[in-house]
């Protein structure tokens, strides 16, 4: 098997990035991938920019809001808060943004993508349209967020994944029925004793 080139300009210095697309809610995520050295790759980067025609959906930093909003709302930071109290935490030690009560900036959209399975089955319990919108959230929105979780939590770089995402949607498509978590409360409520149960026997599920 011949060693990889650059796709644009041969030069044998490479690496592979990421290229995410995201059409709507429920639709599986368009992940490509690409073989560039860095000066290729920041110029393919800029006429991405300069061609970007995405209109629709959330920018980044206002899903990230409805996000904090939902998961403050529905009970699910008061989870997450106790969890951390008890010492299961899902969140990386050494993220800049964790407390001892968990995350200082509440969720960010990856913190999402790593939602864990005992939360996200309590949710889906709670409310299955809900619980399908978010696991579909994890698996095609918290991935094109892991470079900048990497970033975030000082993953040390020799075990960062070497592949790196040339260019983040700049718009994400949000699902409707998260737009008010109070409906979820109570129900969420019964199950967060079973909840953190769950993390305590499978801390890292």
């Amino acid at each position: 098997m011949s060693e990889a080139v650059c796709e644009k300009c041969g030069d044998g210095n490479v690496r592979r990035y990421q290229v995410f697309k995201l059409e709507s809610v429920g639709v599986p995520l368009d992940e490509q991938h690409v073989f560039l050295c860095v000066k290729c790759a920041r110029t393919e980067r800029r006429e991405l920019r300069a061609s970007d025609q995405e209109s629709s959906g959330l920018t980044r930093d206002e899903i990230i809001v409805e996000l904090n909003r939902f998961f403050d709302e529905s009970g699910v930071l008061e989870i997450c808060r106790l969890c951390h109290e008890q010492g299961t935490g899902c969140c990386p030690q050494s993220c800049r943004s964790l407390t001892a009560n968990g995350c200082g900036d509440k969720k960010t959209l990856w913190c999402a993508g790593f939602m864990c399975s005992a939360l996200l089955n309590a949710l889906a319990e709670s409310d299955p349209e809900i619980g399908r919108a978010l696991k579909w959230l994890k698996q095609n929105v918290g991935v094109t967020e892991f470079r900048l979780y990497e970033m975030k939590a000082r993953v040390p770089a020799e075990f960062c994944e070497p592949e790196r995402p040339l260019k983040l949607p700049q718009r994400y498509p949000f699902p409707n029925n998260l737009s008010d978590g109070q409906l979820l409360r109570s129900k969420l409520e019964t199950l967060r004793e079973e909840v953190l149960e769950m993390r305590r026997r499978f801390p890292g599920k």
